[in-house]
C-alpha cells in the first residue's frame, strides 16, 4: 500500500505582511486579498483566508 505524502504549505499571515512591508493591518489584508485573487485567477486554490503562500508573496515582492 502506497502512503500519500502531504507537505505543509508555508504561509504568511497579516502580522507577517505588516512587518515585512511596514504597513498597517488594513493595507496588509488588502495586499493578501489581492495576491489571493491573482492566484485564484491563475487557476490556483488559496485555501486559508487571511493568509498567503510564502513562496508567492516572496516572488511578488522580491524577497
Amino acid at each position: 500500500m502506497q502512503e500519500q505524502m502531504v507537505t505543509e504549505i508555508e504561509m504568511y499571515d497579516c502580522q507577517d505582511v505588516m512587518k515585512m512591508l511596514g504597513c498597517k493591518q488594513t493595507t496588509a489584508y488588502r495586499v493578501i486579498k489581492q495576491l489571493r485573487k491573482e492566484l485564484e485567477d491563475s487557476g490556483y486554490m488559496s485555501p486559508i483566508a487571511g493568509k498567503i503562500q510564502k513562496s508567492y508573496f516572496d516572488k511578488r515582492f522580491g524577497f
